[in-house]
């Protein structure tokens, strides 16, 4: 029966080794999901093809929505996963690994040096440290996109409204407030209509609050802070987050603010500001360039006629914006993948220099060159052309990984109105003061379980307070209570004790 089993075995062995053999050649399919509204085209179909020539695998992508998460968690149940899950935010990775929805990379993952390499470029943090941020049970089930930026949120201002009604870039939220009121009540584009708000921006989170409770002390998430007397703030449900939001309120109901900022989409964000509907705009960095090259701003707009500047500076000298996180976002392989293997070399691929610069750019020779010193020649930086003359618009549906020193390293090859945009919000962000979260990279069961549901609930009961929906004094301490009740007092504890046995420290939380 042994030599019987031992024949077998050797049987199995050449066939599976003549099949390896057979395949190998053949390309595998990958199906990426992730939310991007950013167009395939012909030219982003040379880049599909590039990557099948440089690694053998073909991707598949399935464009997701701004309902993403709902998306998600359908293939979930169904069991019918794509084999690579990007962009998940903390909590959604965090939860579905927990529950067994992705791959166990950790005996896989530090074979690909491109990833590992990545993976070690954060100041202050190890490679050990970001893969922590991906592993359950001290096994890996993840790999995140790393950042090297202090934040990624700007504010973009019209000078030419500013110009029209004599005002100068505001600095303090008084300044904010003042000038807000002028884009509102002293028609800034001219047109003898009423129809212009003060500040606007996109809905799908809360995040663009982020400038007007900085000057409070706060941010618009959950997030906790060291306070003066050495205890730990719950920012959510801090004095400070209170002042934020009734401030915003008052702006609110004076009308100052686009009432449709907390429904609107990206898309519908960057088309309301191209078309003068409002004039200061808290965003993600690129929004402001994209604005130009790729939502026509220039075309309806006076030339440099926005400016990138600071968040306001509060009644007691506060200001800042969300510090962000080094793991941006977070890449998980589905449980179902049949290679594994093919999806690791493709994010090795995304990781290495030239992956990046194909999936961002396009292809070499076509789109970019590159000569014997490293000197980049961008064509759709340079002129909106490749070098066969087509005219370029988005190319960059395929690039799922975040690389900002690549990235950034072509912003100053060409000088215009877009490019001038990136290069300001590049330095801006750069040196913006930031809340970062004294919890920041922690977990727990109790977070698994209950943070995103809480989520949820900040961002719902925050938009309530600011439209009046709420009232500030009469619903706060409910809406603090029902917090706390429904896991929020779960969750920071528990967190709290990871950070005390972490730091060998016995830290407590304020009153």
């Amino acid at each position: 029966m042994k030599k019987f089993l031992c024949s077998l075995l050797a049987l199995m062995l050449v066939c599976t080794a003549a099949l390896n053999i057979a395949f190998a050649d053949d390309p595998v399919k990958v199906k990426m999901f992730y939310s991007t509204s950013r167009p395939m085209n012909e030219f982003t179909e040379l880049t599909r093809q590039k990557v099948l020539e440089d690694i053998n695998v073909d991707m598949d992508l399935i464009q997701g929505g701004d309902n993403w998460k709902q998306q998600l968690a359908l293939y979930i149940s169904g069991g019918d996963i794509p084999d690579l899950i990007a962009f998940m935010d903390a909590s959604t990775f965090q939860g579905y690994a927990a529950e067994g929805a992705f791959a166990d990379i950790t005996d896989k993952v530090k074979n690909y040096p491109h990833i590992m390499e990545y993976l070690s470029q954060v100041s202050g943090y190890t490679l050990d440290d970001m893969l922590a941020r991906t592993s359950v049970d001290g096994r890996i089930y993840g790999i995140p996109s790393v950042t090297i930026a202090r934040s990624y949120y700007t504010e973009n201002i019209r000078t030419d409204w500013l110009a029209k009604v004599g005002k100068e870039i505001p600095v303090t939220l008084d300044d904010w407030t003042d000038v807000m009121r002028a884009f509102t009540f002293e028609d800034p584009d001219g047109n003898g209509k009423n129809d212009t708000y003060g500040f606007g921006g996109e809905g799908r989170g809360f995040n663009h609050m982020t400038p007007f409770l900085g000057a409070f002390g706060a941010r618009p998430d959950q997030c906790y802070f060291l306070g003066e007397d050495g205890k730990v703030i719950t920012n959510v449900i801090s004095d400070d987050f209170k002042a934020g939001l009734a401030y915003i309120h008052s702006i609110y109901a004076e009308g100052l603010m686009d009432p449709e900022c907390f429904t609107t989409s990206d898309a519908q964000a960057y088309e309301k500001f191209v078309r003068g509907e409002f004039g200061i705009w808290n965003s993600w960095w690129s929004h402001a360039g994209n604005a130009v090259a790729r939502y026509g701003y220039a075309e309806t707009n006076p030339e440099d006629s926005i400016a990138i500047f600071n968040p306001p500076v509060g009644p007691d000298g506060k200001s800042g914006v969300i510090a962000q996180d080094p793991c941006e976002n977070y890449f998980a392989i589905s449980y179902t993948c049949e290679n594994v293997d093919a999806v690791l070399s493709l994010i090795d691929y995304a990781c290495s220099t030239n992956g990046q610069r194909t999936l961002m750019w396009g292809v070499e020779g076509q789109f970019w060159t590159q000569n014997a010193n490293g000197d980049i020649d961008w064509y759709f930086g340079i002129d909106g052309k490749d070098k066969l003359g087509n005219e370029i618009k988005d190319m960059q549906v395929y690039r799922f990984f975040y690389h900002i020193p690549i990235e950034n390293s072509v912003r100053v090859l060409s000088d215009n109105f877009a490019s001038r945009l990136y290069q300001q919000s590049i330095a801006t962000y750069s040196g913006v003061a930031v809340y970062p979260d004294l919890f920041l990279g922690l977990t727990s069961d109790a977070f698994v379980q209950y943070n995103s549901d809480l989520e949820t609930y900040v961002k719902e009961s925050g938009i309530k307070f600011i439209t009046g929906e709420l009232d500030l004094e009469k619903d706060w301490d409910n809406y603090v209570s029902t917090y706390l009740s429904m896991g929020g007092e779960e969750v920071r504890t528990s967190l709290l004790d990871a950070y005390n046995t972490a730091n060998g420290t016995s830290l407590v939380f304020a009153d």
